[in-house]
């Protein structure tokens, strides 16, 4: 992936300025942390002749080679960024903030355990994705089909047979539920709420189970399974999450035969190790801190990140942090 001597050497030098704690992840102070000009990174990054989506797909043939995932979560993220130049960006919604404001968004897809995650995969949003709301959450389904379809096709592990969770509420033509009928992904994908409650009636066989958090005291949610006697959705159904205390309820649609409620809550629940990874990779790795404009040499950083957490994991591992 990395043919010539000079492209290996700036590469490790860029896993190392990654790794340095207590420092910006820019490329002048990365370049200052192990000593060499921030133009040899420049030069890897945008210019040079590698094939980061080869180190990719070797990366997650790795991760994956070692142990295997419960769920496979396809999630987007959104940071807010200014310049209406910058490859990925458009107008979204940030909770922080409370507004809309312009983000570069990316779809992401991990390899989730009950205690790990790895990213595996990953797309930017593309610059003809629009300016509107609609047309925004049309790019990312595309997307997030497009991720999916990677997935599946892959055969060097048996990820393809583990289910996909979906964390976006998708537009109807994008669902799961619409993808072709020859694929063989089962998935959870979130839902909007009244299109669980629709279906609690007298068409509907109900179940509820209460789930509390390991380590977390007396915090509890109970879920409610809505499961169609017609036996639609390939035997799947509903699952509502109503929280003990005060919050939102959540939704989501499942494709999974003959699985009980609890493995699918336990699914679920497993998905949220996502959001701890990719925080981590954003504080500590610095995988929102890439400075240019292109869309190659986003790939790129996101590729030496994904290395860097590669090599703190396995390196970690041996010696049993």
């Amino acid at each position: 992936m990395l043919p010539r001597k000079d492209q290996r050497s700036a590469a490790v030098d860029y896993v190392r300025g990654l790794m340095a704690f207590g420092r910006r992840k820019t490329m002048r102070a990365m370049a200052h942390s192990v000593g060499t000009d921030p133009r040899r990174f420049q030069h890897l990054l945008r210019t040079s002749r590698w094939d980061d989506q080869l180190a990719r797909a070797r990366l997650a043939e790795r991760a994956l080679s070692s142990r295997a995932p419960e769920v496979v979560v396809i999630r987007t993220f959104s940071t807010p960024r200014a310049g209406a130049r910058l490859a990925g960006t458009a107008p979204r919604y940030a909770p922080d903030l409370g507004r809309d404001v312009r983000c570069q968004t990316a779809i992401f897809a991990y390899a989730v355990g009950v205690s790990w995650a790895s990213p595996l995969s990953w797309r930017l949003l593309p610059d003809t994705g629009g300016s509107d709301r609609k047309s925004v959450l049309d790019a990312v389904g595309a997307l997030v089909r497009e991720l999916a379809v990677e997935i599946e096709r892959w055969r060097f592990s048996s990820v393809s047979a583990v289910p996909l969770l979906l964390e976006d509420e998708l537009p109807i033509h994008h669902r799961p539920d619409h993808w072709p009928t020859h694929s063989r992904l089962h998935w959870i994908a979130k839902a909007a709420t009244d299109q669980g409650r629709i279906l609690i009636g007298p068409t509907a066989v109900p179940e509820n189970v209460r789930w509390s958090e390991p380590g977390m005291g007396p915090m509890s949610a109970y879920f409610h399974r809505v499961s169609p006697t017609s036996g639609e959705n390939g035997g799947g159904g509903f699952l509502l999450q109503v929280p003990s205390s005060a919050g939102s309820t959540s939704a989501w649609e499942f494709d999974l035969p003959d699985a009980d409620t609890t493995a699918v809550v336990g699914l679920v629940k497993t998905g949220a190790m996502v959001h701890r990874e990719h925080t981590w990779l954003r504080g500590q790795l610095g995988l929102d801190a890439y400075e240019g404009r292109s869309r190659r040499g986003w790939n790129r950083h996101c590729t030496l990140v994904a290395t860097a957490r590669r090599f703190q994991t396995e390196i970690g591992g041996a010696a049993g942090f």
